[in-house]
């Protein structure tokens, strides 16, 4: 899965040549003109998103804000995205609350330059100080490409209005698609998002891309292009916002 995520260094979007490459439209009204660091996304806060969206029969590509944790169209309340931040990518076209958006090509790209994922790990197998006690533990760690350059994870997005209050806009919502681990990410967790390469956003935001092209875009991106590192428990705690966050973590050394 993909719990958390950062976008530490959001001038490098620009700077990067990633905005160029996203060949975007219009800016949402919702996107700050300047974006304050993230260090530690989670779920059902806002997250930035390119997205093509269709306006007086024209399709447009969007760069918006939008809810992490999918509420589907025909939610009740919007208290169901908060078990959604996460789509199985080899599922996502028989999964009930993701099915309407990927049939209907409804993908997004959310932005990052960094993701965090837990080791399940225990005593003898473990970090420096990952567990005491033979007590098992989760041991955060950082992964990023392998230059820092800000990158995009593949998602689906949504358009849900509450059906209690007709009058209020419309809440854009995703979820970050997850596939099986590359090899650096194996080490620590069976699962890693989805990362759309710059060559193929063009493929992933157009409408008419055939399905079955974008589900080959479902696939793990390359360890070679990647790197990692261990952070601190600071990570589990989404008030925990600033860059100590992403700090290395020093193994405890003897005395």
């Amino acid at each position: 899965m993909c719990g958390r995520f950062g976008l530490t260094a959001p001038r490098h979007l620009a700077e990067g040549g990633l905005l160029d490459a996203l060949r975007l439209d219009e800016v949402g009204p919702a996107v700050p003109a300047t974006l304050a660091p993230r260090y530690n996304v989670a779920p059902s806060t806002d997250v930035l998103v390119a997205l093509a969206h269709r306006r007086d029969g024209m399709v447009r590509r969007r760069l918006d804000l939008a809810r992490w944790g999918l509420i589907p169209g025909d939610a009740p309340d919007a208290r169901i995205g908060a078990r959604l931040c996460n789509a199985r990518g080899e599922r996502v076209a028989r999964t009930p609350a993701f099915a309407s958006a990927w049939r209907r090509g409804r993908r997004c790209l959310i932005l990052a330059d960094l993701f965090y994922e837990w080791q399940h790990t225990s005593d003898g197998r473990a970090p420096a100080s990952a567990s005491k006690g033979g007590r098992s533990a989760r041991v955060p760690w950082a992964f990023a490409m392998a230059d820092d350059a800000p990158f995009a994870l593949g998602g689906l997005w949504e358009s849900w209005r509450d059906p209690a209050d007709p009058t209020a806009p419309p809440l854009v919502s995703c979820t970050v698609l997850t596939t099986a681990p590359n090899p650096l990410v194996a080490e620590v967790h069976d699962r890693m998002p989805v990362i759309i390469p710059a060559s193929a956003y063009d493929a992933w935001l157009s409408r008419e891309t055939p399905l079955a092209d974008a589900q080959a875009l479902v696939a793990p991106y390359p360890a070679m292009l990647m790197r990692r590192w261990r952070v601190s428990s600071r990570v589990n705690d989404p008030r925990h916002d600033d860059p100590g966050v992403v700090a290395p973590l020093l193994e405890d050394r003897p005395a």
